[in-house]
């Protein structure tokens, strides 16, 4: 539960200790297999998953093409942002590539504890902040960005999803062809090997 508290409050926040157990009692703990979903189009997202470990992938789909928006991963936070807070139907998918482990939280426990404990309104707010980074670095970086280019900050950022994340959804991810994928992660296994 550790790792849970650090993902909600950082690594070096105090917590109160009535709030602490208040958590341990309600937050549920779930593993999700390879493939499980966690939420699906159409269905409300009725939790925001703390992910302990695993990766999870958010895309849409148009029947024939995934289209991935976001690969999270331990430490980060999930949800479908728009139907959890308004607890309306998902327009995205969200599934697990990995064993993936989360704690989590429904929107009315969520507002509950902070009516209860008014400083994890705080946790409410980092939920819509981690969103808003990770959907800025997702269009200030990726959009318009050149394959090489989104590879690169990929590196730079995340490098261990270049291996985690099937390529499929990788690809999808930095908007480029499973074969762009597969040319630069080769380009930079031979670059290594020539050092």
């Amino acid at each position: 539960m550790e790792e849970l508290f650090k993902i909600i409050f950082g690594s070096n926040s105090k917590i109160n200790p009535q709030l602490r157990d208040h958590l341990e009692k309600l937050l549920e703990y779930r593993v999700y297999k390879k493939g499980e979903f966690l939420c699906r189009e159409g269905q409300i997202c009725r939790r925001v998953f703390f992910i302990v470990s695993g990766l999870v992938q958010h895309y849409t789909s148009d029947g024939n093409k995934e289209n991935t928006t976001w690969i999270l991963k331990e430490n980060d936070i999930a949800t479908s942002v728009k139907s959890y807070f308004k607890q309306i139907p998902s327009l995205e998918f969200l599934q697990a590539l990995e064993t993936t482990s989360t704690y989590s939280i429904t929107l009315d426990q969520l507002n509950d504890t902070i009516e209860k404990f008014p400083e994890f309104g705080a946790v409410k707010f980092n939920i819509l902040l981690n969103y808003y980074e990770i959907l800025h670095d997702r269009f200030s970086v990726l959009s318009g960005s050149k394959p090489e280019q989104n590879y690169n900050w990929l590196m730079a950022n995340s490098p261990d999803l270049s291996t985690r994340a099937p390529k499929k959804s990788l690809s999808s991810y930095l908007l480029m062809s499973v074969k762009k994928l597969s040319d630069l992660r080769d380009g930079k296994k031979q670059n290594r090997k020539k050092k």
